[in-house]
């Protein structure tokens, strides 16, 4: 149920979703306005929001905990609401427990041989959470401009997904104490045009700040290439990439990697047309595969040798007609 309730893939530390860091940053529940749950993994149970999220946990597993647990619906049933709610405390207790514990485990800051303060080692959930407020604040960012500004022409929306929104890590000052900023390092490989626009986009007022949201500060590029993924939709597009990285890294210059631009950018066809034309390929390609015959301990080939064997040499020119005879001496 605890799952179920803050959208967790697994309920290890680090995929524990962190609390968000501006309204923007909260997640609903899909289809809905509905927030869901989250916890400040650094306060106790007895914290004031904690205590009201672990309430509604409590709430929500009465009303709906059979859909989810068939076979404790009984015991959910017949349990006690102090009885449950203490359980529910106990499951948050045993997480904060190993959230601290890995915490107190882990250096603040460490140096790295240069002297440098090495960077933070962010959970997946956490990267995640960071992309999407910088995605919203440039999507209010862009709705914002002009409406003939070049900015907003739709050839750029495939630029606009949390997926492809550059990292962003905790700065850290001289001391190692967090400064209260991120530091975004983008990808090396980006074209000028893809810089262009971040750039442009980055330049317009927020038309609605976020008190909680932090400043991004500009890092080094880091050199990373585009990222393997099967959704079409979070692919990076050829327009993206610098045409002299790709030449130099011809490697990562694959359909899983890289998308079409599409018609927009000149291309004969959209990326979801190519996609769809690429799959057809493939299932024909399968389907044929299922259509031959299937050799059982080289019993097909076996059998094949044995028809030509029994027609025999003089039979090899049946096709001309009855007995090999040409038809035009035939009777």
């Amino acid at each position: 149920m605890y799952q179920d309730a803050i959208q967790c893939a697994k309920l290890t530390v680090d995929h524990l979703p962190p609390y968000p860091e501006s309204e923007d940053d909260w997640p609903v529940q899909s289809g809905t306005d509905m927030r869901v749950i989250r916890f400040h993994w650094d306060r106790e149970w007895s914290d004031k929001h904690n205590y009201k999220m672990i309430v509604k946990i409590s709430e929500q597993l009465k009303s709906n905990g059979a859909q989810f647990q068939l076979a404790m619906a009984a015991a959910i049933a017949a349990v006690s609401d102090d009885d449950r709610l203490d359980s529910v405390k106990t499951q948050f207790i045993a997480l904060y427990t190993k959230v601290k514990s890995t915490q107190k485990n882990q250096p603040a800051a460490p140096q790295g041989d240069d002297g440098e303060h090495a960077p933070q080692v962010l959970s997946t959930s956490a990267k995640q959470t960071r992309a999407r407020g910088k995605l919203k604040v440039r999507l209010r960012k862009r709705e914002a401009m002009a409406l003939e500004s070049e900015w907003r022409d739709k050839k750029y929306d495939t630029a606009f997904v949390t997926t492809l929104m550059s990292a962003d890590e905790d700065e850290v000052d001289e001391h190692g104490k967090l400064t209260g900023r991120y530091v975004s390092k983008a990808p090396i490989y980006r074209s000028e045009q893809l810089k262009n626009l971040l750039e442009n986009v980055d330049a317009v007022e927020d038309p609605k700040p976020s008190t909680k949201y932090k400043l991004r500060v500009r890092g080094e590029p880091v050199d990373i290439p585009p990222a393997e993924t099967k959704s079409l939709a979070n692919k990076v597009c050829r327009w993206m990439v610098d045409n002299d990285w790709l030449k130099e890294n011809t490697g990562y210059d694959v359909p899983s990697r890289l998308a079409a631009s599409g018609r927009l950018w000149g291309d004969e066809d959209d990326p979801e047309e190519v996609e769809a034309e690429q799959k057809r390929a493939k299932d024909e390609k399968e389907e044929a595969k299922r259509k031959r015959p299937k050799l059982e301990d080289g019993k097909v080939a076996v059998e094949v040798q044995k028809r030509k064997k029994k027609r025999g040499p003089g039979n090899a020119g049946m096709e001309q007609g009855r007995g090999g005879i040409d038809p035009a001496l035939d009777g």
